[in-house]
């Protein structure tokens, strides 16, 4: 499981860089707040479960970028 313990502000933006390992808030470097195993994003993956942590409501979306195109 991955986690991440941070709080996204609306309008807010987490990337999640899985071949390099970074994790990003608003552009801000916040790896150190990750725990758990790390998440590998590639074309094959399916699906991704995203849960507030909370219960609340949470939208968003998830953007896969090739990186060698």
């Amino acid at each position: 499981t991955f986690i991440a313990d941070v709080t996204i502000p609306p309008g807010g933006t987490l990337e999640i860089h899985s071949d390099t390992y970074d994790l990003f808030l608003n552009g801000k470097n916040i790896l150190y707040l990750q725990r758990g195993d790390w998440i590998f994003l590639d074309r094959e993956t399916v699906s991704l479960e995203v849960d507030s942590g909370t219960g609340g409501a949470l939208d968003g979306r998830i953007l896969y970028n090739e990186r060698y195109l």
